[in-house]
């Protein structure tokens, strides 16, 4: 029972239902292929706020 009501959760997490609404149905890989592309998004989103944040300016000066 509680693995049907967690099944349930995750197929509501589908973002890529097919159109059109009525005759879409959610699906449980669909659902886990959203969560990982969020996931993956957010990742690089965080990761790239952090290098444009921690931004190190350095200056060089070489003799030839």
């Amino acid at each position: 029972m509680l693995a049907k009501s967690i099944n349930a959760k995750i197929k509501a997490m589908d973002v890529y239902k097919r159109i059109p609404r009525d005759l879409s149905e959610a699906t449980f890989t669909g659902a886990i292929i959203s969560v990982i592309s969020i996931a993956i998004v957010l990742l690089l989103f965080t990761s790239e706020l952090k290098l444009y944040l921690n931004y190190n300016h350095v200056t060089d000066m070489e003799v030839n």
